[in-house]
């Protein structure tokens, strides 16, 4: 008993942060009502956000991690605003100021993921800018016929909302294919 008593006091911290998230996951689904579940949700998001930043502070290529941390912490910051707004009842205004938040946490992510990617390849990095463009250039072609046209066509919206209903299909292929370039770059290199 004393051995597993000591175990656990010595445990690495992160160890402590997975445990109280699969709590605090667990509650999320528990949990009564409407108010209690989004505010938990919202703590793990911002929780998580935080721990990646101070996890920056230990690290090589800490611009990475930060990147990354932000984005946590714009998109949880966003969650707690559109929360507030279901809670509160009211109609929620769209565009608002969660969508801003939201829409912000892509380019910061983008970055996060280009940088970790070019770090890792390091010689062999204009190669894989170049393949990386031609896969979300034909990500773009296809996003763009099969998700952004239909919906620019026959959304009847202000000029706003349009523009703010546009940006996150836009970014989410945008997303994607720099997510590809982090599965197409740490992979191995073909002779072409």
């Amino acid at each position: 008993m004393r051995n597993l008593a000591s175990r656990i006091r010595r445990a690495a911290p992160w160890t402590w942060f997975a445990a109280a998230n699969a709590v605090a996951i667990t509650a999320y689904f528990l949990l009564p009502g409407d108010v209690l579940p989004k505010a938990v949700f919202v703590a793990i998001g911002l929780a998580s956000g935080i721990t990646i930043l101070r996890r920056a502070r230990t690290t090589s290529g800490p611009r990475v991690w930060v990147a990354f941390g932000a984005t946590q912490i714009a998109w949880a910051t966003g969650d707690a605003i559109w929360a507030a707004y279901e809670i509160t009842g009211g109609p929620a205004p769209y565009p608002s100021f969660a969508d801003v938040l939201y829409l912000a946490g892509y380019p910061l992510m983008m970055y996060g993921v280009v940088a970790h990617t070019l770090r890792q390849v390091g010689d062999d990095a204009r190669k894989v800018l170049v393949d990386a463009g031609m896969i979300a250039l034909v990500l773009a072609i296809g996003g763009w016929e099969l998700v952004v046209r239909p919906y620019v066509a026959q959304a009847h919206l202000t000029p706003g909302e349009d523009f703010v209903g546009f940006l996150y299909p836009a970014m989410d292929l945008a997303l994607a294919s720099v997510s590809l370039i982090l599965l197409h770059g740490s992979g191995a290199r073909s002779a072409s």
